[in-house]
């Protein structure tokens, strides 16, 4: 998360929130149409504009610089060593560099797929 007129980012950690739950290319923009008061906000075009706008704002800053990617380069690079050599960690090795590819594939895709997804959603009533 980069804050509005700052370079500072923050990365927030994959969490039961399930930011990273799925694939780059599958999650909808609005999967949260399941929320009562996002469900009704959308009914207002000057709200639901606003949203599709803070939506591309967003996917365009992180296609632009490739914040998040490099993110996730920093932060492994800084635990990889430790990561690796953890003889109590829950997963094997294999399946943190999976992990890790994962979230590696989510920055570079998600951007252009927000993007494609606010353009339909855009067309559609």
């Amino acid at each position: 998360y980069r804050d509005q007129g700052t370079s500072r980012h923050r990365l927030f950690v994959w969490d039961k929130d399930n930011a990273f739950q799925f694939a780059a290319d599958a999650a909808p923009v609005r999967a949260t149409d399941a929320n009562v008061l996002f469900r009704r906000a959308m009914t207002y075009p000057d709200l639901r504009e606003t949203y599709f706008q803070a939506l591309e704002n967003c996917a365009r800053i992180a296609a632009t610089d490739s914040f998040l990617l490099l993110e996730i380069d920093r932060l492994v690079a800084i635990i990889f060593d430790a990561a690796r050599s953890d003889p109590k960690k829950q997963f094997d090795n294999a399946r943190w560099d999976l992990a890790v590819d994962f979230l590696r594939t989510f920055a570079a895709v998600r951007p252009q797929f927000v993007l494609n997804q606010v353009a339909q959603l855009r067309r559609s009533p």
